[in-house]
């Protein structure tokens, strides 16, 4: 037999109805989150414009973008740097409200987005390209299951090395 603990003993201060959290680190402002040209080449926008448009295209229903997402009611997004290594850059999109609490805008989270990249810093060794060459020469490999394409991890270094050679502000934001 279980025994039940009342919610108010769970929560001796209440359910939570609001709150906040204040963040320090690498921001950069983007204007909007969708640019409608990102397919064509002609279209300047940086590469991480581009892939955030195509994310936000992919993932609208029906293919219709939400209107905010080009021209935001806050006035701006922000993307922030939340976990970078060797293997992937992580950033945190926000949506500004419009709002600043003592010069420090205010904002509301839309997203994480995780950019996977190849590491340049752990080349691979000659006895591992070896082995990887032998199982690709290897009779199951070539009699294995076909139509099927081998599985491939996309990585987006070329936005990495984008956003690492671009200027970052160190500003601190309120996510509520």
């Amino acid at each position: 037999m279980s025994k039940s603990t009342s919610s108010t003993q769970c929560q001796p201060f209440g359910a939570v109805k609001s709150g906040s959290i204040t963040l320090r680190g690498p921001l950069k402002r983007l204007s909007s989150l969708y640019n409608k040209a990102w397919k064509s080449a002609d279209v300047l926008i940086s590469k991480l414009e581009r892939h955030l448009s195509k994310i936000v295209e992919m993932e609208s229903p029906n293919g219709v973008v939400d209107r905010r997402y080009i021209s935001p009611p806050g006035g701006h997004f922000a993307a922030l740097q939340m976990l970078k290594s060797q293997r992937s850059l992580d950033l945190l999109v926000l949506e500004a409200t419009g709002d600043v609490s003592n010069g420090t805008y205010i904002y509301h989270r839309v997203g994480l987005v995780t950019l996977p990249r190849r590491s340049n810093f752990q080349p691979i060794s000659p006895a591992m390209v070896a082995l990887r060459d032998k199982a690709k020469a290897s009779l199951t490999s070539r009699l294995g299951p076909w139509g099927k394409a081998p599985r491939k991890v996309h990585t987006f270094n070329d936005i990495v090395a984008e956003l690492e050679g671009g200027k970052w502000g160190d500003e601190g934001v309120i996510m509520v």
